[in-house]
């Protein structure tokens, strides 16, 4: 089986009441014997009504004609195929239908929290015709030139931060537009840093009673950290003893432990 005659060329499709309609229908003249099946596929999938497509035959004469009354993006833009086929054999020819829309997000970037030294990731599922152009910025400057901190996927879907440190903390922005409308998306980074004390060990202490003693560490962690002081492994209560003095200094992650006078 042949084609005496190939798909007529699609015309791209233009929004119409949010809706979008064909400039000319879909042709295909097929020349077999025995009389050839036909079939219409999108993206390798038999097309149905379902999809909202009216598909017409007239067997006699060989012609089997595709109408997309609204077309749709989500349902009919991709590779639309006619297959002809028959007992001797079978033929298709594929064309491309581009549906002109303004770029949409299938999900809003999200905020993300992260472990310092991991990298941090945020993508976009963009649809839209003619391809959007994909902006990443941090505050006002643009993402655009890769480096040993972001990197783009070559799509630009994708933006990687790679090793993050507490200053990489901010919000990060995507814009999306082409000719038919624009996009935007925002979400904040976050570092954790998992709770830490220096130094993590004590060498033990010997005290005369009515002795002070003083004892300061370093505390690090993202988010604040929640600091208990334990004596024999029960908690000690700031108000429990008045020989014990508790400091926080959290703008420098100082923590002090002081015993004012000892008493056993």
């Amino acid at each position: 089986s042949s084609f005496s005659k190939p798909l007529s060329a699609i015309a791209l499709i233009t929004p119409l009441s949010g809706k979008s309609t064909f400039e000319n229908d879909n042709i295909c003249e097929v020349d077999a014997y025995p009389n050839a099946k036909v079939t219409w596929l999108r993206d390798g999938k038999a097309l149905t009504t379902k999809e909202g497509v009216e598909m017409q035959a007239q067997a006699d004469k060989g012609i089997y004609t595709l109408r997309i009354p609204q077309a749709d993006t989500t349902k009919h833009m991709g590779t639309i195929t006619c297959r002809a086929e028959n007992a001797i054999g079978n033929i298709e020819h594929p064309v491309q239908l581009n549906i002109t829309t303004g770029p949409t997000l299938k999900a809003q970037l999200k905020d993300t929290e992260v472990l310092r030294g991991q990298d941090a990731i945020f993508s976009v599922d963009v649809q839209g015709f003619p391809i959007p152009e994909i902006i990443w910025t941090r505050g006002d400057k643009v993402l655009e030139v890769e480096t040993e901190k972001i990197s783009l996927s070559e799509d630009r879907k994708q933006l990687t931060i790679h090793n993050i440190q507490i200053e990489d903390e901010d919000e990060y922005n995507v814009k999306i537009h082409n000719e038919f409308g624009e996009v935007t998306s925002k979400a904040k980074l976050s570092c954790l840093i998992p709770p830490s004390i220096s130094p993590s060990t004590m060498d033990d202490i010997t005290l005369q009673r009515g002795d002070e003693s003083e004892h300061q560490f370093e505390i690090e962690g993202r988010p604040q950290v929640d600091i208990t002081w334990l004596k024999n492994g029960k908690e000690l209560k700031l108000t429990e003893n008045p020989n014990y003095l508790f400091t926080s200094d959290k703008e420098n992650n100082k923590e002090l432990f002081k015993i004012i006078k000892a008493d056993g």
